[in-house]
């Protein structure tokens, strides 16, 4: 259940349980950066551009964009926040700074923490970054 809490000692041999685990959170975390940054934005810039073309009809008001735009800001800094975190921690890692000994966890700790904050807002459940009419509703 727990595959890298076999070794817990500085310079363990690699084996077949850790490889593993590091190519599923390699797999994992790509795929987090991957719906952060391209597949909900791809969503929300498509609702925006439907914006634009209304407006160019005179049928929105001023502001009307702005919680869609807002959503796409979110996206973009949980996608590229994750993208830096585990760059970050791959580089520290493999440089034998020994400040944070368990750096690897609080960097996919922090990492899922911000996929599952643009997960929550793709949900379109927040009044702050929906608009009424687009709201789900939970029950």
């Amino acid at each position: 259940l727990c595959p890298t809490a076999f070794c817990v000692e500085k310079n363990c041999p690699p084996d077949p349980t850790s490889t593993i685990h590091y190519i599923g959170a390699t797999i994992f975390i790509s795929s987090t950066v991957y719906f952060c940054l391209v597949a909900f934005k791809r969503s929300v810039n498509a609702k925006i551009k439907e914006d634009e073309i209304e407006k160019d009809e005179n049928l929105l008001g001023r502001g009307r964009k702005y919680p869609r735009r807002l959503r796409s800001i979110i996206y973009s800094i949980c996608g590229w926040g994750i993208a830096a975190i585990m760059l970050g921690s791959v580089v520290v890692a493999n440089t034998g700074f020994d400040a944070i000994s368990n750096i690897i966890f609080w960097a996919e700790s922090v990492s899922i923490e911000l996929f599952g904050i643009a997960w929550l807002i793709a949900s379109q459940y927040l009044p702050c970054v929906t608009y009424k009419t687009e709201r789900q509703k939970l029950f």
